[in-house]
């Protein structure tokens, strides 16, 4: 390698870091005192869930093409007394619907991230901050995740409409109830604990039942919360 192509050697311990307007860290410093430091990191905070909510869709839309799951979605809509083939159609075009907004969102949201600090949309995402990526290599197959999946699914729609945590739990308890069992993606551990004394008071409500009962009601409201994102 010649001299005039050379990298610059890496400064030493002792040498001071650089935060001059043209270094970074100058340029972050012009932003603070301009106050757009803190709407940057607001932005970037929204555009790390949105891009976590993508992946969420697009792991749900992936279903579709998973016979596993799209039979365990018709016992789900035959136990309600409704029909395969309109049911699967609503909640395909629910969850493209979906996706649509989200990227919308993040189109605007990017826009406005350019024009604070336009290098930042080059720079990868950090790994720390796609959570939903650092847990793949220990969750469940997608076969026995999809109750997880489709629960925090209906916990948002829910939520959109602006219903309160107990009023979500009896959506939940209706959406997703099953003929003759407790309804799809309440908690094992709850079922196993509870399933005689809820049964016996709220039938097959077990979302109702976990919202009402002090041992559950808490953690019932978390799940709520971190559904909603």
């Amino acid at each position: 390698m010649s001299d005039s192509t050379k990298r610059p050697a890496s400064p030493s311990p002792d040498t001071p870091i650089d935060v001059s307007v043209p270094s970074v860290s100058g340029a972050y410093i012009k932003l603070d005192e301009e106050g757009k430091l803190g709407e940057l990191l607001e932005l970037q905070e929204k555009r790390d869930k949105l891009r976590q909510k993508q992946t969420v869709l697009s792991d749900q839309l992936s279903k579709f093409g998973d016979r596993y799951w799209l039979l365990e979605f018709f016992a789900r809509t035959a136990s309600r007394g409704k029909k395969y083939g309109p049911e699967i159609v609503r909640e395909a075009a629910r969850l493209e619907s979906q996706r649509v907004q989200v990227n919308s969102e993040l189109q605007e949201v990017e826009a406005q991230i350019s024009r604070i600090d336009p290098r930042m949309l080059s720079i990868p995402l950090p790994a720390t901050t796609i959570r939903l990526s650092n847990r793949k290599a220990t969750l469940p197959p997608p076969t026995a995740r999809w109750p997880v999946i489709a629960r925090d699914h209906e916990i948002r729609r829910q939520a959109a409409k602006g219903l309160s945590d107990k009023e979500i739990c009896k959506a939940l308890d209706f959406e997703l109830a099953m003929k003759d069992g407790p309804p799809v993606g309440i908690p094992e551990k709850w079922v196993e604990q509870f399933e005689r004394e809820w049964h016996k008071q709220y039938a097959w409500n077990f979302y109702s039942a976990a919202y009402a009962t002090p041992a559950t009601r808490n953690r019932m409201q978390k799940m709520i919360s971190k559904a909603k994102g």
